[in-house]
């Protein structure tokens, strides 16, 4: 999340960077600088099992999200976007991890 805040000072500029599509496009080194970042922090949840799928899921949606922030007129600050980001994934895990039963939290996670 400090990506977001320390790195993004001019939206504008971002938001023609994501406008270009296709092989060496900002969009594709953008997922995967966060590729890389996701793959070296889920390592550590996931033990020795691939986190290749996992690391992409992610990536795909945080590229996704930070895409259609960008490029939405009048687009919060991107503090309160990484914020948003933060609260959703936490909220989401929480709720799921409330919902499953012991066991099988364990089991996912061995």
């Amino acid at each position: 999340m400090l990506l977001l805040t320390e790195e993004i000072r001019n939206v504008e500029n971002y938001k023609k960077t994501f406008r270009i599509e296709g092989q060496n496009s900002f969009a594709e080194y953008f997922s995967s600088v966060i590729f890389n970042i996701l793959s070296e922090d889920l390592s550590g949840i996931f033990g020795e099992k691939s986190v290749h799928p996992y690391a992409e899921f992610y990536t795909d949606a945080i590229v996704c999200s930070f895409k259609k922030w960008i490029t939405t007129k009048d687009c919060i600050q991107p503090q309160q976007f990484a914020l948003f980001l933060k609260k959703t994934i936490i909220g989401v895990s929480k709720h799921v991890c409330d919902q499953c039963p012991p066991d099988l939290t364990d089991e996912i996670l061995s």
